[in-house]
């Protein structure tokens, strides 16, 4: 792959790389913009989607890796709003742990 149009890169291995600038993470990794060639592993398993299975974003200003629902943020580590972080990292939804804390 290339980013700037003239030096050619290998692949890394946590993604995958079509050709031309196109470089698409795969599930569990991250990557901030189309513009960085720096590649992340998230710390929560199954919370980086690659934009093959999450939502793809156009601007290549914004992240390339989507994150599961309830995660959002750098390394999909932040919990949305209405979730909360378990002592594993883990983003709960308030309203199933709410059900769980009454029963």
């Amino acid at each position: 792959y290339t980013l700037d149009g003239v030096t050619c890169k290998p692949c890394d291995p946590n993604a995958e790389c079509p050709g031309g600038a196109s470089v698409i993470v795969k599930d569990g990794y991250w990557r901030i913009s189309n513009n960085s060639d720096l590649i992340l592993k998230c710390p929560v398993k199954d919370t980086c989607l690659s934009p093959k299975h999450g939502r793809q974003l156009q601007n290549s200003s914004l992240p390339v890796t989507s994150c599961a629902k309830g995660y959002s943020g750098n390394l999909c580590a932040v919990c949305e709003e209405d979730y909360a972080k378990m002592s594993d990292g883990r983003c709960v939804s308030c309203r199933l742990t709410v059900e769980w804390f009454s029963r």
